[in-house]
């Protein structure tokens, strides 16, 4: 069995390169630092690290909630979805007969390619019932087709299904999490407007001070 050796160059080549490597992420992290206010300048203010502060807490608080509150929303829509189910458990299908054709409907769906044309069918009871029901728009009188009902009879839209409830659940977790981003981003401009009008009177401040004696040297 071979042994595979390496030389003092090859190993003093890898030392070297992971150093540079610890350098680069040591500057950038401090070049981050210094832009987000986060190093020891003392030219910063007292509102310069106020401000830094409390966009740390802002910043936290969109990496720590925005998933918990996407988790929460999600579950949240998730047992809503369940409960539903569990109403819509009674519903059925029952077969309905066209008693006209689609093209002699006098109501057509809005935005659809649907017309709402009269149709005759039976309950799981016995009863028969006749009114409107959603077709497309090539119906033809004596077709047959499924309608869904509800336990006391009426008719209604298919029951939830598993897809619906992950549409559900996942649009609920995004809108949380987007709110949510959109709660801290303006709380982070209200500061940072905050922050500029304290910096700016402060300014103008020392400049009324200093500003005469500045002109008594000229």
């Amino acid at each position: 069995m071979m042994r595979l050796s390496e030389s003092g160059d090859d190993i003093r080549y890898q030392r070297l390169c992971g150093s540079e490597v610890t350098g680069q992420m040591r500057h950038y992290w401090q070049r981050t630092a210094r832009r987000l206010g986060w190093d020891r300048n003392p030219l910063r203010r007292r509102i310069d690290r106020a401000e830094t502060a409390i966009m740390t807490v802002l910043l936290a608080a969109l990496v720590i909630a925005s998933p918990l509150l996407a988790v929460v929303a999600g579950r949240a829509a998730d047992a809503a979805a369940l409960r539903e189910q569990r109403a819509e458990r009674g519903w059925y299908q029952a077969p309905a007969v066209l008693l006209q054709n689609a093209g002699q409907a006098v109501i057509t769906a809005s935005g659809t390619d649907l017309a709402l044309v009269r149709a005759r069918w039976t309950e799981r009871g016995g009863k028969r019932q006749t009114g409107l029901v959603p077709t497309a728009l090539n119906a033809r009188i004596g077709q047959r087709l499924e309608i869904w009902l509800t336990s006391t009879g009426h008719q209604t839209s298919p029951p939830l299904a598993g897809i619906d409830v992950w549409d559900r659940v996942t649009f609920a977790a995004g809108l949380a999490a987007t709110g949510w981003c959109a709660v801290i981003g303006l709380a982070a401009v209200a500061v940072r407007l905050v922050a500029d009008r304290r910096r700016m009177a402060s300014w103008e401040h020392e400049w009324a001070a200093a500003g005469p004696r500045w002109s008594h040297r000229g």
